[in-house]
């Protein structure tokens, strides 16, 4: 029998490394219903399959690959694959994505996921045709190759000459040499240079002994998926092309890209400065002008698929040491990482040490909060030479970070050492360097920002059930976000946010913009194009594609539903309110505009109180039992701790 809705193929791919058996299972409709797509169905595997105490590399865990009903349907911007399993660095769940040509080719090839389980007992890539037919074959040849030598490599061998990754047959995602080594950030890289990086899940892989996933040759189209309604759905589209360029985070990035954010982040007081241990950016300000940076650069087009935004280009280095060489174009974030946060000056040199880190397989925002807390902690004198191979770091050392770059990736001398993450860094130095950790007490580094200007979105950091970025919520008033505005209108929340500050609002306001963010990966769309659609707009997309007749408000729920089963699965491995908590260095004044005399921790408190009261939980972040049957969730309350019996958190291994 044919799958009910339109936009999904209805079959998942599952592998049990152990054994080397390869299964093609039936996708539940009603799980569709539940959690639309993506991250949703992942989070169902792993909430049902994977026991409550077992660490991130017990070949019990999963590692799901999974894209949502929108993807393939030639929707602009619809090409995002959710990777999720248990973190690293937090053990818990987390969710992170990758865009390129992974969840395309995926459903081209007859999938909505992949779920991944057990250990192999040698090292494996998954090749995945077009007629869907999946294979483990011997990678030991790969081993040591960096994520690009790897992909160009797997290309060629499946007849993919295509120069760029826009015109590729074949889709390849794998880990570099830290994740081959367990390196604890260590991420998933594909397209050369997209990446589903956070939480780990290149170790993960790693743990299991995957060095790639290989999917096709397949056309070259983006309409894989059959739709339910296509002439509504053409029509939609013109007010959702309009939108996306005009709304939203797409009025600026259709035009600038994400790099293209720098400006308005410098005057938002965003960067991070040497570990946040500076507000001065004056020097980050002069150096790091978009137009500046472009003019070192020749560009050449390199976009996803469905997308023709100014945005994932090719850049090739006019001179300096570098001249000649490849390079993806930055976002702001990874020119942030490897600029200023580290006190490196030269444009060039950050993004050549952010390819670098592609390169490796390194996440960039856990490895260079990792290495500024080691130059600060150098600079104070906790650590000296003899902690670090007998070599100095200083701010501004291009060869050094380089160097300790390729140390932690490898597990090479000290990189041993800090190749745990932030949080582990700081507790091997001790002392003074656990007030100097950026870092959330889940374990897990903000995105590459001085947060403490934008409270609002280090919030939702902190309580994220995913342990990073979540929510949209980055603006310093919430009624500059519509959308965010349309979720908690929508959800029955207080009308007259406009006219209040963020301080009064900002935890009656998250859960909506939690809610709004999700969707957007729950249905497999890159919230750069889609930020600026109206959440009917959103949930009438889905109806046209899908049939699957869930109201705007049942469409927002399934994110509800989503972030509640997380939380119920986070609940059960010791993550709960007292983890739902940041470091010293993060609750100070930054000194910066807008709110220096109001420290995060001075109110967070209070906060919390309200977000979890809003959220439908107790006061230990746990959801009320009544929560969970309102989202027909009656299969987690066996999840809930007892009364007076609060789990004990197991910490990875």
């Amino acid at each position: 029998m044919s799958f009910p809705y339109g936009g999904y193929t209805g079959r998942l791919l599952r592998v049990n490394l152990t054994t080397a058996e390869i299964a093609v299972e039936d996708l539940d409709p009603d799980v569709c219903r539940a959690f639309i797509g993506g991250p949703g169905i992942a989070a169902r595997v792993l909430f049902q399959e994977v026991p409550p105490f077992i660490d991130s590399f017990d070949p019990r865990n999963r590692l799901i690959i999974a894209s949502g009903p929108l993807t393939g349907a030639g929707v602009d911007g619809a090409v995002t694959a959710s990777v999720v399993t248990v973190s690293t660095l937090s053990n818990g769940a987390v969710a992170t994505n990758m865009n390129g040509t992974l969840a395309l080719k995926l459903k081209a090839c007859g999938y909505d996921a992949i779920i991944l389980q057990g250990t192999s007992r040698r090292w494996i890539y998954l090749h995945i045709d077009d007629r869907g037919q999946a294979r483990l074959l011997d990678a030991n040849y790969l081993l040591g190759m960096d994520t690009l030598q790897t992909e160009d490599i797997l290309r060629a061998r499946y007849g993919d000459q295509a120069p760029r990754r826009m015109d590729a047959t074949v889709s390849v995602a794998c880990i570099g040499p830290a994740g081959e080594n367990l390196v604890r950030f260590a991420g998933f890289y594909g397209c050369q240079g997209h990446s589903a990086s956070k939480g780990g899940s290149g170790a993960v892989l790693g743990s299991k002994r995957v060095k790639a996933i290989v999917i096709g040759p397949s056309p070259q189209r983006s309409d894989y998926a059959h739709i339910s309604h296509p002439e509504r759905m053409e029509e939609m589209l013109k007010s959702w092309r309009f939108n996306q360029r005009r709304k939203g985070m797409g009025a600026h990035t259709s035009l600038h890209g994400w790099f293209g954010l720098t400006h308005q982040n410098q005057t938002l007081g965003i960067p991070p400065i040497k570990n946040l241990s500076s507000i001065d950016f004056q020097t980050w300000y002069a150096n790091y002008t978009e137009d500046g940076i472009r003019s070192l650069f020749h560009e050449a087009p390199g976009q996803c698929p469905t997308c023709d935004f100014n945005h994932c280009n090719q850049w090739r280095f006019k001179g300096g040491r570098h001249k000649g060489q490849i390079a993806e174009e930055p976002e702001y974030d990874t020119v942030a990482a490897f600029g200023p946060n580290l006190g490196i000056t030269d444009p060039q040199e950050t993004v050549y040490l952010a390819g670098v880190a592609d390169r490796l397989g390194l996440e960039y925002s856990e490895l260079t909060f990792s290495i500024g807390l080691l130059m600060e902690c150098y600079e104070m004198g906790l650590i000296n030479d003899s902690d670090l191979d007998g070599e100095p770091l200083h701010w501004g050392d291009i060869d050094g970070v380089e160097r300790l770059m390729n140390k932690i990736a490898h597990r090479q001398g000290c990189g041993d050492r800090f190749a745990g993450g932030v949080w582990r860094t700081a507790q091997e130095i001790g002392g003074q360097a656990l007030d100097l950790a950026v870092v959330n007490k889940k374990g897990h580094t903000p995105q590459v920002h001085d947060n403490r200007t934008s409270q609002l979105f280090h919030f939702g950091e902190i309580v994220s059930e995913v342990g990073h970025y979540q929510s949209l919520a980055f603006l310093k008033l919430p009624g500059r976000n519509v959308a965010g505005l349309q979720a908690a209108n929508g959800l029955g929340m207080p009308q007259d946010l406009r006219r209040r500050s963020m301080f009064q609002v900002a935890p009656d306001i998250l859960p909506a913009y939690m809610f709004i963010t999700q969707l957007h990966d729950l249905l497999g769309t890159c919230v750069g194009h889609s930020s600026g659609q109206t959440i009917e707009e959103l949930a009438h997309m889905l109806d046209a594609v899908t049939s699957i007749g869930l109201s705007t408000k049942e469409t927002l729920r399934c994110s509800q539903r989503y972030i509640n089963l997380l939380r119920v699965f986070n609940i059960s491995r010791g993550l709960d309110a007292a983890t739902d908590d940041t470091t010293a260095k993060l609750k100070m004044a930054s000194g910066r505009q807008p709110y220096p005399d109001k420290p995060f921790g001075r109110y967070f408190p209070m906060w919390k109180r309200r977000y979890y009261f809003n959220m439908g939980w107790d006061g230990q972040g746990v959801p009320k039992p009544q929560t969970l049957r309102s989202l027909g969730l009656t299969y987690a309350l066996d999840r809930l701790p007892k009364p007076q019996h609060r789990p004990r958190r197991v910490k990875p291994q």
